[in-house]
């Protein structure tokens, strides 16, 4: 008798559920369908740029690495072969633009270095394809880093003087 009840709800569930589900099965590969239309015929891509620190002193070099893939599968894109990256100032002046090839693999790297007139704050490093322009400045990739003013009597290791010894 416990059994029965749990028992009669298990074979009856999909039973009365079954008209509801192949509408909404239809209706989610109708909307998959349109998506995959939508991607064909207007394809988007990522930039992602890993930089080699979260800050930096003035003088100092920004190493990148750039990754370029399309949004839809996040493989490598065949859409473009220029990534336009750019570094503005706190006012939104830009300071520096640099064209990077993309690579087959969706690859590209680069470096941009803080000239002696840029002075210490907020600096931002923006990255985006030309495809991407049709999107609007909120597909670029945008990343805000900070600019620190090297202090005169910082201490500072030569990494070849073998002369000193942790102890």
């Amino acid at each position: 008798r416990q059994l029965f009840l749990p028992l009669m709800l298990l074979i009856c569930a999909p039973v009365g559920i079954k008209g509801q589900t192949d509408a909404s099965v239809a209706a989610l590969f109708e909307q998959f369908r349109a998506a995959a239309a939508f991607d064909h015929e207007f394809p988007r891509e990522k930039v992602f740029l890993h930089l080699d620190n979260n800050a930096y002193y003035e003088g100092d070099s920004i190493f990148y690495k750039a990754y370029v893939v399309r949004a839809s599968s996040l493989k490598p894109t065949d859409i473009s072969g220029v990534l336009y990256v750019e570094l503005l100032n706190a006012a939104g002046q830009m300071m520096e633009r640099q064209l990077v090839k993309i690579d087959s693999l969706g690859g590209g790297n680069g470096c941009i270095k803080f000239d002696s007139y840029m002075r210490s704050g907020y600096y931002e490093v923006r990255a985006y394809t030309r495809a991407m322009l049709n999107w609007g400045e909120d597909a670029y990739f945008s990343r805000v880093i900070p600019l620190f003013e090297r202090q005169k009597d910082s201490f500072t290791i030569d990494p070849l003087d073998a002369s000193w010894k942790l102890t």
